[in-house]
């Protein structure tokens, strides 16, 4: 019982956000949609970001402060023989007339 509680604490989905030339964002908010956290998850300097959830459908938003936000949803499979996250990337796009940012690529896949 006490490895299978342990094992939990890999749950949940990581990525990173990126611009159009695959280069890392820091700074941005990754949270879920209707889940208020006191201290929600900014992107370090490599655009990394970690949330521990358990399986389900949840919509995540990145948001990059004075752009908009981009939302995607994904699905948690349950997958009690997974030992890590499921990864997903968010890609912001930046035109070069508007300062509003626009999704281009979402992926959402199990590691092996």
């Amino acid at each position: 019982a006490l490895i299978e509680y342990i094992k939990q604490i890999h749950l949940g989905v990581k990525g990173r956000v990126l611009n159009q030339k695959n280069k890392p964002i820091a700074n941005v908010i990754v949270e879920v949609q209707g889940r208020t956290h006191i201290c929600p998850y900014v992107t370090n300097k490599n655009g990394e970001y970690y949330l521990l959830l358990l399986p389900g459908v949840y919509i995540l938003n990145a948001t990059l402060p004075g752009f908009m936000s981009l939302q995607q949803k994904v699905v948690l499979p349950n997958g009690a023989e997974k030992l890590s996250a499921y990864e997903f990337d968010f890609i912001f796009s930046m035109g070069s007339t508007s300062k509003k940012a626009m999704p281009i690529e979402t992926t959402l896949f199990k590691q092996c």
